[in-house]
């Protein structure tokens, strides 16, 4: 169980280094820490720099949202965000994330930690983020697929649901010490 959640603690990487981009002074940028927690995480504030990169940033102050279109990169120390597209939608002050679309293709990786989807969103107000399009969460040999997975951050829980007639498949891979016999 805990290559399980260690593998699906990915996902919030994502959302910690996207809405470090645009909602945090860029002196305090957040990143992410290994710990023993129920999901392997632990959030502090650091002064790695991020990198965001893309063809275009179309910024509509009118409609409260920034959107990064054609081959997104966002990075911040070993985390890595790939995407066609990301839409970052603010409060009616432009002062504050209240949602988050990455769509198209979709990839994040930390060290040996892997997702892919066809789009992954966060919603502050449900403090959850939903990946849809065939997600795949990876970590080593450990693999978790299912047509949706839902990751409810402050509960520090996850639901990975299958579609009809199919089903949600988990793969785990037992650690082996040095010289154990198969």
């Amino acid at each position: 169980m805990k290559a399980i959640k260690e593998g699906l603690g990915v996902i919030p990487l994502f959302i910690v280094t996207v809405l470090s981009l645009l909602a945090w002074n860029s002196n305090d940028s957040l990143a992410v820490a290994q710990d023993e927690g129920p999901a392997g995480l632990d959030l502090k504030v650091s002064s790695e720099p991020i990198y965001v990169s893309a063809k275009t940033l179309v910024w509509d102050h009118k409609a409260n949202k920034a959107t990064f279109h054609q081959e997104v990169v966002a990075r911040q120390d070993d985390l890595t965000i790939h995407a066609d597209d990301l839409i970052i939608y603010f409060n009616e002050n432009n002062s504050d994330v209240t949602r988050l679309v990455a769509s198209g293709h979709v990839r994040i990786a930390q060290m040996d930690r892997r997702a892919s989807c066809e789009e992954a969103v966060y919603d502050r107000s449900q403090n959850n983020i939903v990946l849809t399009g065939n997600p795949v969460i990876r970590q080593g040999q450990n693999e978790v697929r299912g047509r949706r997975v839902i990751f409810f951050i402050t509960e520090n829980r996850s639901v990975v649901e299958s579609g009809e007639g199919e089903r949600v498949e988990v793969t785990l891979v037992p650690e082996r010490e040095p010289g154990e016999d198969l």
